[in-house]
C-alpha cells in the first residue's frame, strides 16, 4: 500500500565527495542542510555574511564578495545600542562601530575566498516579498528591528528575479569557471502576510528559477533540488513541522537530508560518512564510569577508527574527538 506522494529526484550528472569545497548560502533551510554536512565534516561554509531570506539581498551579498566592495564607517547605522547595516545579518553587529566594520569586511573577504575555490554553492530561496529602505530604495537583508514605518513592503517580480540572477551567474561563473550552483526553494513558509502572500510569493520564485534552468547559458552549472516538494507532498503531515506549524521539525530535516545524501553521494562516499557518524555517536556516549578498562578499550578502539579514515583522508578535522577519546584511553 502506498501510503506518501514520492517526489522524483532529479538524476544529477556530478556527484559530492570529501575533496569537494561545499557552500550554502540563503535562507535557514541553508543553515540546516549545511550544518548537517558540516558535523560530518565536509568541507562546508554557510552564509559567512550571514542569513538572507530574499534573492535580490542574497544575489547583492554574493555581488559585493565577488568585486571584494568593503563596507565603509558611513554605511553603518546606529539603533538601540548597536551598529548595524542593512545588507548584513544581526550576528555581525556589534555595539563598537569598528568591530562591525571589521567584522563585515572580514567576512566579505571570507565569502570571496570561498566562492573563488568552490566547487558547489546551494542557494537556499526563502520569499520573494522583500523590504525597502524608504529613504534610499535600497533592498535590505535585515530590518534590525527598525519601525516598520521606515520600509515598504512589496512582492518582486519573475522577470526582476530572472535579470539579477541571469547577470550574477554570469559574473559568478566568470569569477570561478569550475563551480556549480543548485538552487532550491526553502520548505518554509513565511505567513507573516498571510498563506495567499506566501503561496504568491513562492510561485514567483519558481517562475524566475524556472527560466534560469531553461536558460541554455547555464546548462551543465545550475541545478534544482526539490526540498520544497518534499517536505509538502511527501511530508504532508504536521508532525513533520516544529511547534509553530512552519519550520520542518528534526524529523523532517533529517529525512530530507537522506533525500540530498541519496542524491548527490556516490556510494564510497556515503560509506565514509556512516563510518564518522558511528565515531560522532560515540564521541556523545556517557559512560556509567569512564575510569574502567571497558570505557579505556572503547576509546582506543574509536581513535584507531579516526586514525584509519585520517590515512585515507588526512584533511578530516577530527581534532575534537580525538582530544576527547584520548583522555579516557
Amino acid at each position: 500500500m502506498k501510503l506518501i506522494t514520492s517526489v522524483d529526484i532529479p538524476n544529477y550528472d556530478f556527484k559530492i565527495n570529501y575533496d569537494s569545497s561545499l557552500i550554502f548560502s540563503g535562507s535557514c533551510f541553508a543553515e540546516n542542510m549545511g550544518e548537517k554536512l558540516l558535523e560530518r565534516k565536509f568541507n562546508t561554509t554557510i552564509n559567512p555574511t550571514g542569513i538572507n531570506y530574499n534573492p535580490i539581498s542574497l544575489a547583492n551579498s554574493i555581488n559585493r564578495a565577488i568585486n571584494q566592495i568593503p563596507v565603509s564607517e558611513n554605511e553603518l547605522f546606529f539603533h538601540e545600542g548597536v551598529w548595524h547595516h542593512f545588507e548584513f545579518h544581526s550576528r555581525l553587529s556589534n555595539t563598537d562601530k569598528y568591530k562591525t566594520l571589521n567584522q563585515i569586511n572580514t567576512a566579505i573577504n571570507d565569502f570571496s575566498d570561498k566562492l573563488k575555490s568552490a566547487d558547489f554553492i546551494f542557494i537556499s530561496l526563502g520569499t520573494a516579498m522583500v523590504f525597502e529602505l524608504n529613504s534610499t530604495s535600497q533592498t535590505v537583508a535585515n530590518c534590525h528591528k527598525l519601525p516598520a514605518k521606515n520600509f515598504t513592503h512589496r512582492i518582486i517580480s519573475a522577470e526582476e528575479f530572472e535579470n539579477i540572477w541571469e547577470n550574477l551567474l554570469n559574473n559568478f561563473f566568470t569569477f570561478n569557471k569550475k563551480v556549480k550552483v543548485v538552487f532550491t526553494v526553502s520548505p518554509v513558509r513565511y505567513f507573516n502576510d498571510g498563506a495567499i502572500s506566501n503561496s504568491f510569493s513562492k510561485a514567483i520564485l519558481f517562475t524566475g528559477l524556472l527560466k534560469l534552468l531553461n536558460n541554455s547559458l547555464f546548462k551543465s552549472r545550475i541545478y534544482y533540488f526539490p526540498a520544497y516538494e518534499i517536505l509538502i507532498d511527501e511530508l504532508r503531515d504536521y508532525r513533520y513541522y516544529a511547534e509553530d506549524l512552519i519550520h520542518p521539525s528534526t524529523l523532517a530535516i533529517n529525512y530530507i537530508y537522506e533525500k540530498f545524501s541519496e542524491a548527490y553521494f556516490d556510494k564510497s562516499t556515503q560509506n565514509l560518512i556512516k563510518q564518522i557518524e558511528k565515531i560522532l555517536m560515540a564521541r556523545l556516549h556517557r559512560p556509567f564510569n569512564p575510569d574502567s578498562n571497558e570505557y579505556r578499550k572503547f576509546c582506543r578502539k574509536n581513535l584507531d577508527k579516526i586514525h584509519a579514515i585520517l590515512s585515507k583522508h588526512p584533511d578530516l578535522n577530527f581534532t575534537e574527538e580525538i582530544n576527547y577519546f584520548k583522555k579516557f584511553a
